[in-house]
């Protein structure tokens, strides 16, 4: 993996998603086909970003809204609004450990709704008694695949596809060490798929936007989601679809990609 220093060399990689930025930070019914980097024809998926169930706090009812506020092992939700669903909660697997920890799938917490192009945070929140999550429970990383995921989908896009591709974080929400890649357009590296968790060490996440170099597949996970949307060629479709690590569905090139703003 090369990260790109050079501002007018990493505005060049990056010129083709510059409109995919800008779309995702609009209020407004973006689809899935428009929300992700340039791409072939292929399988269009949503993943769900991991959920766990800590056994420390097994057994237990109260909630993150109950404690008196933030601390080490809790983190203030990003929220549009103080009513806003699942303000206070434990965010997941980048530097945690997640070793003795529960799995909980999306499809678990849903029951008998079915889990949609647009299920995200919000749609998380509707099924709350309350304003926040259990203490009990780790909930999806915002804004980057969670690692276990991240190696999943490498695993099988250097197994079946080209692995050459471009990867890039915004800006402002890098913290590696690139000062004046990071100021002008954010994190920007070149390599392959294998080199997805060292780009997460080094810039505090996955990548927002990564797109193989020959187009045959995309990655994108919006800084204000918990899921990530692909597209990927039809032959390795399902080995993603079936993988045990990840927890994906099928979608359409038009579905909405986000559920629409809405406070409590």
């Amino acid at each position: 993996m090369r990260f790109v220093e050079d501002v007018g060399l990493a505005e060049d990689l990056t010129a083709p998603i510059q409109p995919v930025i800008h779309a995702t930070n609009m209020d407004r019914p973006w689809t899935v086909g428009e929300v992700l980097p340039p791409h072939g024809e292929g399988t269009y998926l949503k993943v769900f970003h991991a959920i766990y169930e800590d056994p420390t706090f097994a057994g237990t009812s109260a909630t993150w809204d109950e404690i008196a506020g933030p601390s080490e092992d809790a983190t203030w939700r990003e929220a549009f609004g103080t009513e806003a669903p699942g303000v206070l909660q434990r965010t997941s697997t980048i530097g945690v450990d997640v070793s003795g920890m529960r799995r909980v799938r999306w499809a678990e917490l849903f029951a008998d709704r079915s889990l949609a192009s647009n299920t995200d945070w919000q749609t998380l929140g509707d099924l709350l008694d309350g304003p926040s999550w259990p203490r009990s429970m780790v909930g999806p990383q915002e804004g980057s695949l969670d690692v276990l995921s991240a190696r999943s989908i490498a695993e099988v896009i250097v197994e079946g596809a080209t692995p050459d591709c471009v990867m890039f974080r915004h800006g402002w929400t890098a913290s590696g060490p690139l000062t004046n890649v990071r100021e002008e357009v954010g994190a920007v590296a070149t390599g392959a798929a294998s080199d997805f968790l060292d780009f997460m060490q080094a810039v505090g996440g996955s990548p927002h936007y990564c797109w193989a170099t020959d187009s045959t597949w995309s990655v994108t996970t919006d800084l204000d989601a918990c899921t990530s949307f692909m597209v990927l060629p039809d032959r390795i479709a399902g080995r993603m679809l079936g993988h045990p690590a990840l927890e994906a569905i099928e979608v359409s090139r038009d579905d909405r990609a986000f559920p629409m703003l809405r406070l409590r």
